[in-house]
């Protein structure tokens, strides 16, 4: 099914764009240079806090003058060592993450005597850079992160597995590999605030639950959305984008095309409301070749996903509370087999109390999910909860030791909805340690 009109709009949309880029600064656009620009003498101007306060303490020795030229040559020394720093230096920001992790895996399968309860040591290390061209209103940037090249049959197509970002303690001592997680490039103008317009390899730009898309998961296409600023704490927005699956020299390409709306809302003090309806269509994912993970295949693989993402925020004597509900349904099933027919439908809810931020903060939540056969496609849900047809339990707790380390707890407790061969309750427990950087 070819979706032309819809990305005619999104090439109008870009177009516009390319045009506002080259267009002649406006007093608005000038002064948030200024402001940027302001920016960067925060640290002289720390450096004069510092003086000042030396200077008005009573009860500090007296400075000396050669202690007061001193203080003022690192000032200037820094002050020439910032107009020395290139120009591409500007605006550029250097980001990271390293996780630890414990995983163990118990199955419950009396047919297979050879499975193992497994004990694995993990690590992702991810790490990017962005560069901001405030005057132009553009973002660029990328992110690299480990992965496994032949983690659970994604090497019959090559690259990594795009639902795993973790890297096993395996192979003997051997180097691990690094992959191209994001590319992308953004922009956001000053003339139409609340639009955006994103290309390339992008996060995930639907609200939607983690377990109907992995959240490794990042797509690669183009994307734009608009949120309507300025309605007194409500927010709504729609956004629509095009993303490619698999493209071939011949035969049929595979795309997605993607379609939201929804709103923000700050019902009342401390209390939000975010709402997202989601459309997924899936052209030709028959024609990629992705391993089912959970679908079945006596059907054409024809994806057509209504998702419904609502999740509500709330205080309780000053403990933050969140609950969420997701629903989504595959509007074009057409399995064949009688006893599999229908199972077309997801569902994932829970609660979570507190949050992380700092040290000292944490954080628990307990989840339930539904995920039948056919709801949704198994290569991009999530690869903990064991894809689709799966129901269970996930309970999570999080504790943050400092303000970039946190520790955290995960447990998975799963069963398939219908059994089939292969398909066993798991039980899985994660224990990760989390540096941010």
């Amino acid at each position: 099914m070819q979706k032309t009109p819809g990305l005619i709009t999104l090439l109008a949309l870009l177009v516009v764009a390319t045009v506002a880029t080259a267009a002649p600064p406006t007093t608005e656009e000038l002064s948030t240079t200024v402001k940027a620009l302001k920016k960067k003498l925060q640290d002289q101007q720390l450096r004069l806090v510092e003086l000042e306060r030396l200077v008005a303490d009573r009860n500090s020795r007296a400075i000396t003058r050669e202690e007061t030229l001193k203080l003022i040559k690192e000032m200037n020394a820094d002050a020439a060592g910032r107009e020395a720093l290139p120009k591409w230096m500007e605006n550029l920001k250097f980001y990271g993450d390293l996780r630890l992790r414990y995983q163990g895996e118990c199955s419950d399968n009396d047919d297979d005597i050879d499975r193992k309860t497994r004990h694995r040591a993990r690590f992702r290390l991810r790490f990017g850079i962005k560069k901001t061209w405030l005057d132009r209103q553009i973002e660029v940037g990328f992110r690299l992160a480990t992965g496994s090249a032949d983690a659970d049959d994604w090497n019959s197509l090559g690259g990594s597995d795009p639902t795993s970002t973790n890297q096993s303690f395996d192979g003997l001592f051997s180097e691990k590999p690094i992959w191209v997680d994001r590319a992308w490039a953004t922009y956001r103008p000053i003339w139409l605030k609340g639009l955006f317009i994103t290309g390339g390899k992008i996060a995930n730009p639907f609200r939607t639950s983690y377990l109907f898309i992995d959240s490794d998961v990042n797509p690669e296409g183009a994307f734009a959305q608009y949120s309507v600023p300025g309605l007194d704490g409500f927010e709504p927005f729609v956004g629509m984008g095009w993303f490619i699956l698999e493209e071939t020299a011949s035969g049929t390409d595979t795309q997605m095309h993607g379609y939201t709306a929804g709103f923000d809302w700050k019902i009342a003090k401390g209390v939000k409301w975010a709402f997202a309806a989601n459309l997924w269509d899936y052209d030709h994912y028959d024609d990629a070749g992705a391993p089912s993970r959970g679908n079945t295949t006596g059907w054409s693989l024809d994806f057509l996903v209504l998702n419904l993402h609502n999740k509500v925020g709330f205080e309780v004597m000053g403990l933050p509370i969140s609950v969420f509900f997701d629903y989504a349904q595959n509007l074009r099933e057409s399995e064949r087999a009688y006893a599999l027919r229908g199972r077309d439908k997801a569902f994932h809810a829970g609660v979570k109390f507190g949050t992380n931020k700092k040290a000292g903060d944490w954080s628990a939540g307990y989840e339930y999910a539904y995920i039948e056969h056919n709801s949704l496609p198994g290569f991009f849900a999530d690869g903990d909860f064991a894809r689709t047809n799966r129901r269970g339990h996930v309970l999570k707790g999080k504790y943050n030791i400092t303000d970039f380390l946190a520790a955290g707890l995960t447990v998975f407790l799963t069963e398939p909805i219908r059994s089939t061969d292969g398909e066993d309750e798991l039980f899985l427990v994660q224990a990760d340690l989390l540096w941010k950087f």
